[in-house]
């Protein structure tokens, strides 16, 4: 209880060290008292992961408590999802290009061109920028594919429903009511 009472300073002063007189001989004793420096293996040995818990521990805190003086319940953690370069806001980027007809995969490659991920979307139907850390994120579903009826916009065949029979890259082979597959 004195020792706490002490400045902190005084606290971690070694002992003994008022005995010496002389200036250098103070500080070369009160420097070998004193931990080493760190080195980089002490720095991998840390969770960096546990960093931030570590010191909400310190200052108290408890697995399960809320954080905050006026928190009453505690909060799901989130993690935001940055939005694609050049993307606006809302938009979905486009899937990844699919490789030429010659390329040889490296091991643990793949041909198919990685799926588009996206967040689910609010209970509101907008789509949202964060996550719980317990959702997933889930593949974004195409617009159309084999088999759909789509209804064409413009173009020679303006007001035709079609089903669509191949899809290609961002064109689709689409059969029409008269039985003509054409590409759109």
């Amino acid at each position: 209880n004195y020792i706490m009472s002490l400045p902190p300073l005084l606290r971690n002063r070694p002992p003994g060290l008022d005995k010496i007189h002389d200036e250098k001989d103070k500080f070369l004793y009160d420097v070998q008292w004193r931990p080493n420096e760190s080195s980089l293996q002490d720095y991998e040995n840390m969770p960096l992961e546990k960093f931030g818990e570590a010191m909400l521990r310190g200052m108290g805190w408890r697995h399960g408590m809320p954080i905050g003086k006026s928190s009453t319940h505690v909060q799901p953690v989130i993690q935001f999802i940055k939005q694609p370069s050049r993307l606006g806001l809302g938009a979905i980027p486009k899937p990844a290009k699919s490789k030429p007809a010659g390329w040889i995969p490296k091991p643990g490659q793949s041909r198919d061109p990685p799926p588009v991920m996206q967040l689910p979307k609010h209970k509101d139907g907008r789509v949202r920028h964060w996550k719980t850390i317990d959702e997933k994120l889930k593949p974004t579903k195409e617009a159309f594919h084999p088999g759909s009826q789509v209804y064409i916009v413009n173009g020679v065949h303006e007001g035709l429903n079609a089903m669509v029979d191949l899809k290609q890259g961002t064109n689709a082979v689409v059969i029409l009511p008269s039985d003509e597959k054409v590409v759109i």
